[in-house]
């Protein structure tokens, strides 16, 4: 293969934090493929050491970093920020000279360079380097003092540059932006208030927070789901956040159900000592919710036993590394219990109204076309004490765990 038949592309991301490598060091990678012979090159470890290094028949990724003095930090746009609120209560002392620390910060550009040639149909030149840089910065947490981020797609700043050029340097493509599929940035827009309806919301949520409700703790767990998987891009805390939401939502449909009932705190002890999950399931969800719960028929049962609940324990027990395409499976699964169980739960909503309208609310119901005649009067007639409720839920289940321990 000639310079001019070698095709390579360039990409620079920017890291979400700078990181301590000189400016102009270059480490390289290779994998196995079936890419022409790319003969010797050099990399660098630091701006002083380097080493020769040749392939042959495989691809090549390089990593370069840049090194950028940004003006000012954050951390002094905080201090003024809490200054001038602070002079807005009590006046300061020296209102007209706030003394703000201001020290130099970095940004760290990434050139990240591959073959343009794809190893097979699932590959990407892009995600081949990000593959690298996330090898990297594994790397340099372990050798950190200090607590450092893993590197992601999601934590990158969310658009990038390339192009594409040959063996001598010839550009091919000419610079283009590319958006990495998110809008996380470090700095967040301005926003305009809530309105008064969330500000509701808000507060009717905190009531029920404060009072210990698992429906809202539930929630909670999806949304560090979601936090893990769209914004940082942690594969491992995605499927672990989906192993803690999917227990979560079972053991709420099912202590909620027998609280409901009126089965004594001895009598649900006694269903609950067993401690594996699945048993539990196949039992007493299965017996108060009817329908199918087996783990190799019911596919949304299925998906979170191997997506989800597996791949915690491999995470957990042996130190497991979850890939991207796993952790989407174990988000997909979490979703598609979420779908079944309250399926099977808004079916019981004339024995357990109770359950259901701590689950889904009112706005739930009608949006399933259950809001009827029968719900309404019993939603009525009790005026929607939540509060009550909660607090006789919450009781029942201290006495259970009470037995429990």
């Amino acid at each position: 293969m000639t310079p001019e038949e070698l095709h390579l592309r360039v990409f620079l991301v920017v890291l979400p934090r700078a990181i301590p490598v000189a400016s102009g060091s270059t480490t390289s990678f290779i994998t196995e493929g079936n890419s022409p012979n790319l003969g010797k090159f050099r990399t660098r470890i630091t701006e002083s050491h380097g080493m020769e290094v040749d392939i042959d028949g495989d691809f090549l990724i390089s990593l370069k970093f840049w090194q950028f003095g940004a003006g000012l930090n954050q951390e002094s746009q905080i201090m003024k920020a809490l200054t001038t609120v602070a002079g807005e209560i009590h006046r300061l002392p020296n209102p007209g000279a706030p003394d703000y620390p201001v020290h130099e910060t970095s940004i760290t550009v990434v050139e990240m360079v591959t073959n343009s040639l794809e190893r097979h149909e699932s590959d990407d030149p892009f995600d081949r380097c990000m593959e690298c840089l996330s090898e990297y910065s594994r790397a340099l947490r372990v050798t950190e003092e200090h607590a450092t981020p893993e590197i992601a797609r999601q934590s990158l700043w969310p658009f990038a540059f390339t192009f594409l050029k040959d063996g001598k340097g010839t550009v091919m493509e000419e610079w283009q932006m590319m958006h990495l599929g998110h809008f996380n940035s470090p700095t967040d827009p301005p926003r305009d208030p809530m309105p008064f309806e969330q500000v509701q919301r808000v507060h009717g949520v905190l009531a029920r927070l404060r009072l210990g409700d698992p429906w809202i703790v539930y929630a909670e767990r999806k949304r560090d789901i979601e936090h893990s998987f769209f914004v940082n891009g942690n594969s491992n805390m995605t499927v672990v956040h989906a192993a803690v939401a999917c227990e979560v939502l079972l053991m709420t449909a099912l202590t909620m159900a027998m609280w409901e009932s009126g089965t004594s705190p001895e009598d649900a002890a006694s269903a609950l000592s067993v401690r594996e999950i699945m048993p539990i399931v196949s039992g007493p969800l299965a017996a108060i919710y009817g329908g199918n719960w087996d783990r190799n028929s019911n596919p949304a049962i299925t998906a979170w036993r191997n997506e989800v609940a597996k791949k915690r324990n491999r995470i957990v027990h042996e130190g497991y590394r979850a890939t991207e395409d796993e952790a989407r499976l174990a988000f997909e699964a979490s979703r598609a219990l979420d779908t079944f169980v309250t399926d099977r739960m808004l079916r019981k909503v004339n024995k357990l109204p109770k359950t259901c309208l701590l689950a889904v609310g009112e706005p739930g119901l009608k949006r399933r076309g259950l809001w009827t005649r029968r719900i309404r009067e019993f939603a009525e007639a009790h005026a929607l004490p939540e509060n009550d409720w909660l607090q006789s839920y919450t009781k029942w289940r201290s006495q259970v765990d009470a037995h429990l321990i």
